[in-house]
């Protein structure tokens, strides 16, 4: 999914439209779900079994919006918005990042995430971690320290550091809402991949306003002769005019294909990782979660090189080396 939004990054400078585009093929697989793997569990979730008795009829019991099943209470509409503002934060700061950076930049921004989502954990759970693990978190913000040194030293463009610096901490807030609010719609006999649905769906609107608003240059000007006064807001930028649609049509087959493959891995990547950790181990998660930064940063080396020196490759292997730390550390 990385390499695939480099790609897109890369050829398509409208990340609004780009995650619009997205967010509608994550939907209509949302939809073809069911057809294809059954509909839902009947039997009713743990979360929901867990319940006083005389509650679980009324959780199960939803209005839906377009078959998309609508939460009843007001805890779990709280966590659908704060997932769908930090949703929308994530990806859009995702492609943005990776117009500027490298991949392996990308991977080590990423890596520091554990170490910001345990210091929330640590504030707001009061979760605890062992000497190793804390090492291993601190071997991780070390690497990426150094990777990015050498990177600026090689010419990083300061946007894209601030981009990858703001994306870690959106991650790390959108890691722990997330797990809570599956968590919360499971006691409604919601199911993971609806409570992915739900998310991207009730994104959509608000992606589409960003669309004509900072992509399609749709914008309130001022009215010539009326200093103040604003002209219709459905009037074109001249800077922007025609830019998105010319865009789109002049997209390489290569974004093209980007565009349409990262719409299916996003809605696996969306919904998959819940089923997955029912499915197997943490620690078999953890291991797959590694060795996928690592195949990504590799095949990266091939599909979008980039000039990486050696104090960088350096923070590179301290920041993988830390994740892999913390990951195998005793917990507490």
């Amino acid at each position: 999914m990385v390499l695939l939004n480099k790609t897109i990054a890369q050829g398509l400078d409208f990340p609004w439209t780009v995650l619009f585009i997205q967010n509608v093929g994550t939907v209509v697989i949302g939809y073809l779900h069911p057809l294809l793997c059954g509909g839902p569990n009947k039997g009713g979730s743990k979360e929901v079994e867990e319940l006083p008795f005389d509650e679980r009829d009324m959780v199960r019991q939803h209005r839906t919006f377009f078959g998309i099943r609508v939460p009843r209470r007001a805890r779990s509409r709280l966590f659908v918005l704060a997932q769908v503002t930090f949703f929308m934060g994530s990806l859009f700061l995702s492609l943005k990042a990776l117009r500027y950076i490298s991949v392996p930049l990308y991977v080590v921004a990423r890596n520091t995430v554990s170490a910001q989502t345990a210091l929330l954990e640590r504030i707001f759970t009061s979760v605890r971690l062992s000497a190793p693990a804390i090492l291993g978190l601190l071997l991780t913000i070390f690497g990426a320290v150094l990777y990015t040194y050498g990177d600026l030293r090689a010419g990083l463009a300061l946007g894209g550091f601030v981009y990858a610096l703001m994306l870690t901490f959106v991650v790390s807030a959108c890691s722990i809402i997330d797990k809570t609010a599956v968590r919360t719609l499971g006691q409604e006999d919601i199911k993971p991949v609806e409570v992915n649905q739900i998310r991207v769906a009730l994104a959509l609107p608000v992606n589409l306003v960003f669309v004509a608003v900072f992509d399609a240059g749709f914008s309130p000007v001022e009215a010539p002769g009326r200093p103040g006064a604003m002209d219709r807001v459905d009037e074109l930028a001249p800077a922007l005019k025609g830019q998105l649609y010319q865009a789109l049509m002049g997209m390489p087959p290569a974004v093209v294909a980007s565009l349409l493959l990262s719409t299916l891995f996003g809605f696996g990547m969306g919904t998959f990782n819940f089923y997955l950790q029912q499915s197997v181990s943490a620690a078999t998660v953890q291991v797959a979660n590694i060795l996928y930064k690592l195949c990504t940063t590799l095949i990266s080396l091939v599909t979008h090189p980039a000039p990486v020196s050696g104090i960088s490759w350096l923070g590179y292997a301290c920041s993988l080396s830390g994740i892999a730390l913390y990951t195998f550390a005793p917990r507490q």
